[in-house]
């Protein structure tokens, strides 16, 4: 059997990335599949009402429903 030389799956550590710059960037790529893909799911799997909220360090709001 051959040895894998992929990383495959991997879990990855959770830190604040710095510099800002790069934070604002990678923020955006982010929030939809994170969180709101996450939401979907519940709703989809359960048939529950979901809403999701989040308040981000700038003062902006992002609001994903599932009703």
């Amino acid at each position: 059997m051959e040895k894998r030389t992929n990383r495959g799956k991997q879990k990855i550590e959770m830190k604040l990335i710095d510099p800002e710059e790069v934070c604002v960037a990678t923020f955006p790529q982010r929030k939809n599949t994170l969180l709101f893909k996450k939401a979907d799911e519940l709703s989809t799997l359960f048939g529950a009402n979901v809403c999701a909220a989040l308040f981000t360090k700038w003062k902006t709001i992002f609001l994903a429903s599932q009703i």
